[in-house]
């Protein structure tokens, strides 16, 4: 996977750079809809996340609909969306091959049983080492990929931040090294970048 392992830019801290746009800024100060919060005195590891808060915004109300042109595709990427919203996308398929699927700690803590399905339906399972554990009580990589695909998918995808990813399928299992990267501006949306970086590939 040449091009998902290059997702992963890590670093001690995060430089004196700022984002700015209509949503928020960050420089040493994260704002976001009209919330501040002060990290002049954090230490920053990205291999760890961590959730400050989350607002769902428009996903409290999101009701997917799927084209007619578009419910034949073989390859559906089921995203990080609450789980029972992907498992609505995956009923509105005919008969798709392949179906990816993504998560977070939010739907782990919530939903599990519906996660559950989620993953029930899921050919290749994407998911971070901490939510890995957190979702399968597991401390050990291998073993917690292991117990995901007893769970369903024949495709376990672990991304571990700077240490690269676990990839485990057909009993075969790699550990494929991170794209090293000397400076670091923002790690959001790593994981979807790297989805995204995985389905095209």
């Amino acid at each position: 996977f040449p091009i998902a392992t290059k997702i992963f830019p890590i670093a001690n801290k995060i430089p004196e750079v700022a984002f700015q746009s209509r949503l928020w800024t960050f420089q040493s100060r994260l704002w976001f809809s009209n919330r501040d919060y002060d990290f002049s005195n954090r230490d920053y590891d990205f291999s760890n996340r961590e959730t400050l808060f989350t607002e769902l915004g428009v996903f409290e109300s999101f009701s997917p609909t799927i084209r007619d042109s578009a419910n034949k595709s073989a390859l559906v990427y089921l995203g990080n969306i609450q789980p029972d919203l992907q498992l609505d996308v995956a009923r509105a398929m005919l008969s798709p091959e392949n179906i990816i699927s993504d998560t977070m700690n939010l739907w782990i803590d919530g939903y599990p049983d519906r996660l559950e399905q989620v993953v029930s339906i899921s050919n290749i399972f994407l998911l971070n080492h901490e939510e890995a554990i957190q979702f399968t009580g597991i401390n050990d990589i291998p073993d917690a990929a292991n117990s995901l695909h007893a769970a369903g998918p024949a495709v376990v995808i672990i991304k571990m931040g700077k240490d690269g990813t676990f990839l485990s399928f057909k009993d075969r299992a790699y550990y494929i090294p991170a794209y090293p990267v000397e400076k670091v501006i923002d790690p959001t949306g790593a994981g979807d970048s790297f989805a995204g970086g995985f389905v095209e590939t």
